[in-house]
């Protein structure tokens, strides 16, 4: 039965590498690209359990300084997806700016988006609602959105956040990101822009999620993701976003090396048994870090300035 089991892993398996190898391949085509961008994921996104995600990942960014200092403030978020509810809930608060950074930022005024930001404001405080309202923003209009963008209040920036063109950007009281850091494609780089976007008392707050994704999900064992080669790693995600897999002593490290001091705030972790069950076959970069460091799931960190 063991025998049989194994086989049945691997066929699985190879099924995911030949899935995954050739939705790469067709992400690396312009058409294809530009076809996923428009379309976005969106549809699904207005469920009560998204709409309380986001409220809750809003409460995250926010609890560090309080909704009073967001006032009148710049705010970035680096990674918002296919849709901005963030940028909506940090206006409503009163800050003077939201810039949303991605290289793959989706239609953010399609019909489904916009669903989504109505579902999220009903669910916020009145308080926002009521900053919306005076500004002219109503959540469920593309025109008022549109005219957001075109007043400065809303920047859409499609871009990777390493990109060298976000240096001429203006200086950022507050930088988000919810789950973005595990697809940077170069982290040294990214913390760099990041830090340099940062004003000198400014806070960046970042959540990083260190778990599988997709069909790496489906697997008993959730750090089978960690067994692949690099070089297959690369194949089978390099032109999507795919997970850098990054552990989470290298991100504070790269953190740190960008004159960043982080507060790791919250931290959830793997069932140690998973770790012991999975060591033998990790990829070498894996096997040599610490149980401790490959155990983070998780974790919710805030930044300022060195010194």
């Amino acid at each position: 039965m063991g025998i049989i089991r194994g086989l049945c892993a691997m066929a699985i398996r190879a099924v995911h590498v030949v899935r995954e190898l050739l939705a790469n391949l067709a992400m690396s085509l312009p058409v294809v690209r530009g076809w996923r961008v428009r379309r976005g994921r969106t549809a699904c996104w207005n469920a009560e359990d998204q709409v309380a995600l986001f409220l809750s990942q809003s409460r995250m960014f926010v609890e560090p300084v309080g909704e009073a200092a967001v006032r009148g403030r710049v705010v970035v978020e680096v990674g918002p997806g296919d849709v901005i509810p963030h940028g909506l809930l940090f206006l409503g608060m009163g800050a003077a700016r939201y810039v949303a950074i991605d290289r793959f930022l989706g239609d953010v005024f399609a019909p489904a988006a916009l669903k989504l930001y109505e579902a999220v404001l009903a669910r916020a405080p009145a308080g926002i609602r009521d900053g919306l309202r005076e500004r002219g923003l109503h959540p469920a209009s593309e025109a008022a959105l549109r005219r957001a963008c075109a007043t400065g209040q809303i920047v859409l920036l499609r871009e990777p956040i390493e990109s060298p063109r976000l240096a001429a950007l203006d200086p950022a009281d507050l930088i988000v990101s919810s789950n973005a850091v595990q697809h940077f494609a170069d982290i040294d780089r990214a913390f760099a822009n990041m830090a340099r976007l940062l004003r000198p008392d400014g806070l960046m707050m970042l959540r990083v999620d260190y778990g599988a994704l997709g069909c790496w999900t489906e697997y008993e064992n959730p750090l089978t993701f960690l067994t692949v080669s690099n070089g297959l790693w690369r194949l089978m995600g390099g032109a999507r976003g795919y997970p850098n897999r990054r552990r989470h002593s290298q991100v504070i490290a790269a953190l740190r090396r960008c004159g960043l001091e982080p507060e790791v705030r919250r931290v959830t972790h793997f069932y140690p048994e998973h770790l012991r069950q999975i060591r033998p076959a990790l990829v070498d970069e894996f096997r040599a870090l610490a149980d401790d460091d490959l155990l983070v799931r998780d974790a919710e960190i805030v930044l300022r300035r060195s010194g």
